[in-house]
């Protein structure tokens, strides 16, 4: 299961929450990628209130950053638990494919 990621809306009543990492765009655990997410999002989160001069500025610009980031990593996981947990011939491509890289990769 995943979640797509979303923009910040301005908030109504001046309180603004930012959501980061799973909060905004939860990837399956099989893509290994929640945690390199989360940690970008953190730091991208921080160079923009570091150096926007004003909240609304610096979550927009945040969101400009994170927003594509969590999509690519979204679209990519999908077409690898599809790769790895297929039991057709996609499955066999994956395979050979892996093994194929194998032998291409030189071993210590």
């Amino acid at each position: 299961m995943d979640k797509q990621p979303f923009f910040h809306e301005q908030p109504r009543d001046g309180r603004q929450i930012v959501y980061i990492g799973d909060a905004n765009h939860a990837v399956s655990p099989f893509s290994g990628n929640g945690a390199n997410l989360a940690l970008m999002d953190a730091c991208d989160l921080a160079d923009q209130l570091c150096g926007c001069p004003s909240l609304h500025d610096a979550i927009k610009k945040y969101d400009q950053l994170s927003m594509p980031r969590a999509q690519k990593s979204l679209r990519f996981s999908h077409i690898a638990i599809a790769g790895v947990h297929s039991t057709s011939w996609r499955n066999w491509m994956v395979q050979m494919l892996i093994r194929f890289i194998g032998l291409l990769v030189p071993r210590r």
